[in-house]
């Protein structure tokens, strides 16, 4: 159990469980559906204020109905361990899912090979990082893993961390020197400098600069790894 979460974190969950559900039932026909979770957590989540407790992403994405065919969770080491744990107790018996311990961005492939034989299956990723975690080569990775008669792609729901942005850009808190590195990894491309230089110079408010960051990543969602529709949908 995570011993951290609030009411936005269980919101985004519950938001997240009904579009599962309903990712499934417009997938109906295809007969087989494939769940990746890149940053699994654990299998529940304990409100600060309240101590009770919801269920993570990896046990809603398991719950989902109808189902998914297959699944895959992504965890650094430690959390791999307690995480598969967790699921074997909750979920006995159930085979569908594999746990891959270590960073995602550099096992991805060890998990998708689970899951080859589906690469035709529509597919949904959740990438949920704290921070800036996730790089722009995995996101890239995603985008041309499916394979089907009409070139559809891996959608994917990405949580963009705004409050990171802040910290690494130094607009907030501490100046976080050395992470401009991690930003221009995260996006592929160091085009976040002007919208940094904007927002030094006055011309942009904080509220201007994350639209302008959550702008730049959708941007290069479509333009530069093709997908036709990105959404900016605010928690």
């Amino acid at each position: 159990m995570a011993n951290w979460g609030g009411y936005w974190t269980e919101v985004k969950l519950d938001v997240l469980s009904k579009y599962l559900s309903a990712f499934n039932n417009a997938s109906r026909s295809a007969k087989s559906t494939v769940y990746l979770d890149l940053f699994g957590g654990r299998l529940s989540h304990t409100l600060e204020q309240s101590g009770e407790t919801f269920p993570g992403s990896t046990a809603r994405a398991l719950r989902t109905k109808p189902p998914f065919s297959r699944l895959v969770f992504w965890e650094l080491d430690a959390q791999a361990a307690a995480l598969k744990s967790d699921l074997e107790e909750a979920f006995p018996g159930d085979h569908r899912y594999k746990v891959v311990a270590g960073d995602c961005n550099r096992c991805l492939e060890e998990g998708l090979e689970s899951v080859k034989d589906l690469r035709w299956a529509p597919t949904f990723a959740f990438i949920d990082p704290k921070g800036l975690e996730v790089e722009w080569t995995t996101l890239q990775k995603l985008s041309k893993w499916r394979k089907d008669k009409k070139e559809r792609k891996v959608e994917m729901w990405i949580l963009v961390p705004e409050p990171a942005f802040a910290r690494v850009l130094g607009l907030k808190g501490s100046r976080g020197e050395g992470w401009p590195e991690q930003l221009t990894g995260y996006f592929g491309t160091d085009e976040w400098i002007a919208i940094y230089q904007r927002r030094q110079s006055g011309e942009f408010d904080p509220e201007r600069t994350r639209d302008e960051f959550v702008n730049l990543l959708r941007w290069r969602l479509e333009k530069v790894l093709g997908y036709q529709w990105t959404h900016d949908l605010k928690l």
